[in-house]
């Protein structure tokens, strides 16, 4: 099964904009590692694209290493879809994207 993830919007406070490519190289190995590791939550099997997911919150801290934040922002995210499915608002995919189905 192959899943691609797009976030679109991660708001972050307390980061110096120039570690942001840091980060995220750190959040993708991270959330790669568990969606092989773990499995991908069911309600992602039952829909090509997702509109929204709420990670919660994720505590910084100062002098933590940038590649470490980005772990555990992944962990976040990971947990909460496996947790909170109520968090997920599942969307059909547009007509004509990788995926779409016709009637």
């Amino acid at each position: 099964m192959d899943i691609n993830v797009h976030i679109e919007t991660l708001a972050l406070e307390g980061f110096d904009p120039q570690d942001r490519y840091r980060l995220a190289e750190a959040l993708e190995v991270e959330l790669a590692r568990r969606f092989t590791g773990g499995g991908v939550p069911p309600e992602w099997r039952m829909s090509r694209s997702i509109g929204f997911i709420d990670g919660g919150s994720f505590m910084h801290t100062p002098g933590l290493p940038v590649q470490a934040a980005g772990s555990a922002i992944a962990r976040a995210i990971y947990r909460a879809a496996q947790s909170t499915p109520a968090r997920l608002r599942a969307t059909s995919a547009p007509p004509g994207a990788p995926g779409a189905t016709s009637r």
